[in-house]
């Protein structure tokens, strides 16, 4: 259950793309006077056919002395750690969606629903995040985006080869972030959930293709741009978690292990990237082809 929160947790950046060859990549070397690290913006849900990845991945993985990622993969799958995950997601026992809907919401989501075979009666306790987050992966996975993303294709690989891995966040913290999504905004947040349904497929390709040339501009408006509807939640899934990362990234290009960090491509754009934060720091930001 929690994949399917992941894969849509940052943004839904994933689609099939046209063949193509692209000068640059979603892969950053990050230097300071002595050493270096490598920055790779990912996206957390693919099909078959965005395989192989563009080479500047397998270029900086092959460097990397470890793997760094948002948070633990591997705890992730665990069923353990996923039966937790319903004390964060549901609302509790007498409390459900629609008591916090109007009538107007209520029965534009209930008629999406029914149209796609589903009942609010059984998504009733979702609570906003978690429901957005499900249904976009649903939509993802009709338009046939049901591959292993980025992410895991490097866990898996990792511990397969012994390739030690860290993580930038706890997932209960991951977690904390989906459960929050949408409070006191439910009806404007479902609003926009639906209207992102319906213009999803339209907006694929596009994300795609940025995606993979590394177009930070495109990227910012596509997955950032939108955000400013819902300035609390930009401020938590963005900036609150790309500074409380900041620190850990410094310690990391300081030291002299290569680590290869990878996150959801959306973290390293804009003026709260960390692209720009690095930067700021001093850095040398170098894109890799």
């Amino acid at each position: 259950m929690f994949r399917a929160i992941r894969n849509c947790l940052v943004l839904v950046l994933a689609a099939t793309a046209p063949a193509l060859v692209a000068a640059k990549s979603p892969v950053w070397k990050i230097s300071s006077a002595e050493n270096v690290l490598y920055i790779g913006g990912t996206i957390h849900i693919l099909s078959a056919s965005d395989y192989p990845l563009p080479d500047a991945f397998e270029s900086a993985y092959s460097q990397a002395d470890n793997v760094v990622f948002e948070t633990d993969i591997q705890l992730l799958q665990e069923p353990a750690f996923q039966q937790k995950m319903s004390r964060y997601l549901l609302y509790p026992k007498g409390t459900t969606l629609e008591q916090k809907l109007d009538y107007n919401t209520h029965q534009a989501l209930n008629e999406y629903l029914i149209q796609e075979g589903l009942s609010m009666q059984s998504l009733n306790r979702f609570k906003p995040g978690y429901l957005a987050t499900s249904l976009t992966l649903r939509e993802l996975q009709k338009l046939g985006m049901t591959g292993t993303g980025v992410d895991q294709f490097f866990s898996d690989r990792a511990l397969q080869e012994q390739k030690p891995q860290a993580k930038l966040e706890t997932a209960l913290s991951q977690i904390e972030k989906i459960a929050m999504m949408g409070e006191g905004q439910e009806n404007a947040f479902i609003r926009h959930t639906l209207s992102e349904l319906e213009s999803l497929p339209s907006l694929l390709k596009d994300m795609k293709v940025a995606w993979r040339t590394g177009d930070t501009e495109q990227l910012k408006k596509i997955a950032l741009d939108p955000l400013t509807d819902f300035p609390d939640i930009y401020q938590a899934l963005m900036v609150d978690r790309n500074m409380a990362w900041l620190p850990s990234i410094v310690s990391m290009i300081e030291s002299e292990p290569v680590e290869f960090i990878l996150v959801g491509a959306a973290h390293l754009v804009g003026k709260d990237g960390l692209l720009q934060q690095l930067e700021k720091r001093g850095y040398s930001v170098e894109q890799q082809q």
